[in-house]
């Protein structure tokens, strides 16, 4: 498929900034010219290669990785309101791939604005960031990885709240 080509008929742009900065995955285009996309919801994948989604759908991602055996809580102002458990292993920008609909992905930073806090602007879901101590890694937040149960997994804590 000619992506140039077929630009306008695949929904999965974020915007120009992020197309620098990121592997897009480019769903399949039906007759009528629109995505379409394998729903992964309840999907248990132990093959190292994880899928994930924000509450809507609006915003997926995918990655290749290691076993997802515990997760991570960081101690910051930000991680501590949100609550959620991040991966443990740092994900190169290069492996880790995001598919959003237009206008779907949200930029929140703060403070040195190193760290690079994604969300969904349609359902408010925090699915994924940069982070800050590696940056050019990602960190994914395994309440949205398909056929992950947080509440099963030990967490590692970091102290972000003393360390950043």
């Amino acid at each position: 498929m000619d992506v140039h080509a077929n630009w306008p008929a695949i929904k999965r742009v974020c915007s120009e900034a992020f197309r620098s900065s990121f592997h897009f995955a480019i769903a399949k285009v039906n007759a009528e010219g629109e995505p379409h996309v394998r729903s992964t919801k309840g999907e248990v994948n132990m093959s190292g290669q994880y899928e994930g989604s924000c509450h809507c759908g609006a915003v997926r991602f995918s990655f290749e990785g290691e076993e997802i055996t515990k997760g991570l809580r960081c101690t910051c102002s930000l991680c501590s309101r949100k609550g959620a458990m991040m991966s443990t292993q740092v994900i190169p920008l290069d492996q880790f791939r995001i598919e959003a609909e237009v206008d779907a992905l949200g930029l929140y930073q703060f403070g040195a604005k190193t760290a690079k806090h994604y969300f969904c602007k349609i359902c408010g879901i925090y699915t994924f960031h940069e982070t800050a101590r590696v940056p050019g890694h990602m960190r994914a937040n395994l309440g949205c990885v398909a056929g992950v149960d947080v509440f099963e997994l030990e967490a590692e804590i970091f102290d972000g709240k003393h360390l950043l």
